[in-house]
């Protein structure tokens, strides 16, 4: 874009898919990030993505090794938004901030938060160089 488009755009990027491809580019890093972690798959990936409306596929869909299916779905109003794992017992869904399931026996139990729970030992910063340094 020239710079006069930049401004005409700029705090809209993610609208206009020469500058942020919709919302499966914003907000769908974000929530491929918890399937990824809650497939179990942090160090690996899908083995087969076929894009909505090919091979008869309605969504976005995304095929691994060991079976698991993922669909990307239309983004709802009117719904809460979030990545849901459906399995024999019903689904949970997980987001930044709630989860929610169709059954409250299916979620973990609520821990009363303390204190100085969540500080850490090592500054986040040095815990992040040490990271960059060791290579881990």
């Amino acid at each position: 874009l020239d710079p006069e488009q930049k401004e005409q755009f700029w705090g809209a990027w993610r609208w206009y898919k020469e500058l942020g491809g919709g919302f499966t580019t914003d907000w769908g890093a974000h929530m491929f990030d918890i399937a990824q972690w809650g497939l179990g798959m942090d160090n690996s990936g899908p083995v087969e993505i076929i894009p909505a409306g090919y091979q008869d596929t309605k969504f976005l869909t995304y095929k691994y090794a060991d079976g698991a299916v993922m669909t990307e779905e239309p983004f709802d109003e009117k719904q809460t938004k979030g990545v849901k794992f459906w399995g024999d017992k019903g689904w949970i869904e997980v987001s930044r901030g709630h989860y929610l399931a169709s059954d409250d026996s299916l979620l973990p139990p609520k821990v009363e938060e303390t204190g100085g729970a969540y500080e850490t030992k090592v500054p986040h910063l040095e815990n992040f160089i040490n990271a960059v340094k060791t290579k881990t």
